[in-house]
């Protein structure tokens, strides 16, 4: 009979077992679903046939209360009895390959792990999902990031090569430098020294390490200094000079031992990064103003004694005889004419540089004659700028020139001094010019403008490539060390949940390596930590005002007031100045130094630490000094780096992250942080930031009268 007549058909009861009986049957069939689903995507999982067997064995359970349901009507119990069969060798064989399973299962090296994750797996099923996919994500941007390193590493290579040739230009623009003949100085905006070769070591008496760092008025006399620094400052924010270059009295110099000497100057400016440089290429003309003036006066004394002929002939003979002796002596050109343009006086050096000789030509066709232009080297120069017929009007002039012509195989650059040819009555009766060939000069000059660019656009070029790199590289930081920190927290959080809820079924063994796990995550946590503050530096954006870094000192110890606590410690804290900097990151900087002073000072009664600063090249330098254990400088090379640590864990705590964090801080504010130390005898910090602002540092005690306080 159908099981029914068991109820007496009583609804209550009847439907009640239906019931009952239909949501076990659902929740049987959705049981292996899950493990099926679970078996398929997770293939990795050791073991990963027992969830089909499970599967099977829960389907036939799930059957038999099927047939339950049908038997209340149907009286098929041979099929229920077939079904119950079937379940019970599923069950069977599920129960007798499940107990050689369980010895494999605790052996496996991560079954703390798997535990966790299959409690989990059991509460949360939808979180599951959401981590596969995850998952999937990371390892795609995994692979995006290798590929990307690859093509870092590629670019690297490339700066690599490139700053070797930076190198080879640089020590080639060093060698032209330094085997100048004339005197060759760079100056930044400040005027302060940067290049001096040896030529104007020779010329000036003053050693290329006394010169650089220093201002280039020391080189000025004293009356020009104001003039000459309105000049520059002009010639940086125009691109234009007025000075008239080697006009005679125009630009003096000043030698080491207080002598003054004229000189010729040409001046050019250049950019690196975001800085201007000057150069300045001079020349000592002190003997050829001698010459000049002397045959100024010769030429004087020359047009009196024509005038006095037959008086004086054999004086004239003789002055004219030594005139003409230096003048084939010299090496510059020497041009005379008379008020009419008749040329008077043209020494060998004048046909040598032009290549033409005195010609009986009218003023107004010398430029075509002797084929002069002006420095763009097409245009002809015009007669009226000609500097010897401006000296002739009784103009002191000088001009730079192109001179191209038949005679000459290539071209020539001349700069030329002309000047009134006066008469004993004060009166111009012509002119006379000076010039010399500078062909080779502004060669030289053009080759280290042509290297200078070259290397300027070479440095941008792979400084750009460089910082998308390091950007790359951070991000990529960033995004491991975040992703990293939820799965440590399931590690840390579950094993303490065992320790917490089985520490007693746990034998002492198990709950060490449960304790080392959890120390273990702990320290993963807080690497990851400290990976996250390091990417996050190189990410924050500069937020520069006037800080007091004083204030910031004090702010830090106070932070640092619970390791303070309890120790004899003497402090030396100097007054600090007001700089221009992000607060926020120099605090920063000050706290992981003194942190570092106080962690590695630990053995010492008393510890001595001092906060102070100091100059180098004009700039102040920040330090932190400690009498703590120390280190040897040849590991220094190390003590910047991340996870770099000179000293064993047992001994001192840390992760190695700290230092590297205050070396990205001082870098992005164009500062530079090195260490001075010595094994058992202590350590100090140095640290600059860029550009500064001093001002007059605020007593930190009443009583430190004399500059610093304990």
């Amino acid at each position: 009979m159908p099981h029914g007549y068991c109820f007496q058909w009583n609804p209550l009861v009847l439907w009640l077992h239906v019931i009952s009986d239909g949501v076990i049957v659902l929740s049987y069939f959705c049981i292996p679903v899950a493990l099926v689903y679970l078996a398929r995507r997770r293939r990795d999982l050791p073991f990963n046939w027992i969830f089909w067997m499970f599967g099977l064995f829960i389907v036939g359970c799930g059957t038999t209360h099927l047939l339950e349901i049908w038997t209340i009507w149907h009286a098929n119990y041979l099929l229920s009895g077939i079904v119950k069969a079937i379940t019970a060798l599923a069950s069977a064989a599920t129960a007798i390959m499940l107990i050689p399973l369980i010895p494999k299962a605790i052996a496996l090296p991560s079954k703390e792990m798997l535990s966790a994750v299959n409690y989990e797996l059991h509460l949360q099923v939808a979180e599951r999902e959401r981590a596969e996919q995850k998952l999937a994500s990371t390892q795609a941007e995994q692979e995006r990031v290798q590929a990307a390193l690859s093509e870092h590493q590629c670019a690297l290579e490339d700066l690599q090569l490139t700053q070797t040739a930076l190198h080879q230009s640089q020590a080639q623009v060093t060698a032209i430098i330094q085997s100048a003949m004339d005197a060759i100085i760079t100056i930044d905006e400040a005027q302060r020294v940067v290049i001096f070769n040896a030529a104007a070591e020779k010329m000036f008496g003053c050693t290329p390490a006394q010169a650089t760092g220093q201002s280039l008025e020391q080189f000025i006399p004293q009356r020009l200094r104001q003039g000459h620094a309105e000049h520059i400052r002009r010639f940086g924010r125009t691109g234009v000079t007025n000075r008239a270059v080697g006009a005679p009295g125009a630009i003096w110099g000043l030698r080491s031992n207080g002598e003054e000497f004229p000189l010729e100057a040409s001046i050019s400016q250049a950019e690196s990064g975001s800085k201007k440089l000057f150069t300045v290429i001079l020349r000592d003309i002190t003997e050829q103003k001698r010459i000049a003036l002397a045959l100024a006066e010769q030429a004087e004394e020359l047009s009196r004694q024509s005038a006095e002929l037959g008086r004086s002939r054999q004086g004239l003979e003789s002055q004219t005889l030594m005139l003409q002796s230096v003048l084939d002596s010299i090496s510059e050109g020497l041009v005379a004419a008379d008020e009419t343009g008749k040329f008077i006086l043209w020494n060998p050096a004048a046909t040598r540089i032009v290549g033409l000789g005195a010609a009986n030509v009218p003023p107004e066709q010398w430029s075509d004659h002797y084929g002069t232009y002006l420095p763009d080297t097409v245009t002809p120069f015009s007669p009226e700028q000609n500097p010897l017929l401006r000296a002739i009007r009784g103009e002191a002039c000088t001009a730079e020139m192109y001179i191209r012509n038949a005679e000459l195989d290539t071209g020539a650059w001349i700069e030329a001094s002309a000047n009134p040819l006066k008469g004993p009555d004060g009166v111009a009766h012509g002119g006379v010019v000076a010039f010399r060939d500078v062909t080779q000069r502004r060669a030289d000059e053009q080759e280290i403008r042509k290297l200078n660019d070259e290397l300027e656009a070479r440095v941008v070029e792979r400084t750009a490539a460089l910082q998308i790199a390091n950007h790359e590289l951070e991000a990529f930081t960033y995004s491991v060390s975040h992703d990293l920190r939820a799965p440590l927290r399931h590690i840390s959080g579950f094993s303490k949940i065992l320790l917490e809820d089985f520490a007693a079924s746990l034998p002492e063994e198990a709950q060490h390596h449960l304790q080392r796990i959890a120390q273990g995550a702990a320290r993963m946590g807080t690497l990851v930590d400290e990976l996250l503050n390091l990417a996050r530096v190189g990410r924050q954006a500069l937020t520069i005002q006037s800080t007091e870094l004083d204030s910031i000192v004090q702010d830090v110890l106070a932070l640092l007031e619970p390791e303070i606590a309890g120790r004899n410690i003497e402090w030396k804290i100097a007054d600090l100045p007001v700089m221009e900097c992000d607060p926020t990151l120099v605090r920063q900087v000050f706290q992981n130094l003194i942190h570092n002073a106080l962690k590695y000072s630990r053995p010492r009664s008393p510890a001595v630490i001092e906060i102070g600063q100091t100059e180098k090249n004009g700039q102040p330098v920040i330090f932190v000094r400690d009498n703590g254990v120390g280190f040897s400088m040849k590991y220094a090379d190390k003590l910047f780096g991340v996870f770099q640590r000179l000293h064993r864990a047992e001994d001192f705590e840390g992760t190695g992250v700290g230092l590297a964090i205050v070396q990205r801080i001082v870098h992005k504010h164009g500062g530079r942080v090195w260490a001075e130390a010595e094994a058992d005898r202590g350590a100090t910090f140095y640290f600059t930031l860029g550009s500064c602002e001093h001002s007059d540092s605020k007593s930190i005690a009443a009583a430190a009268s004399s500059g610093s306080r304990t």
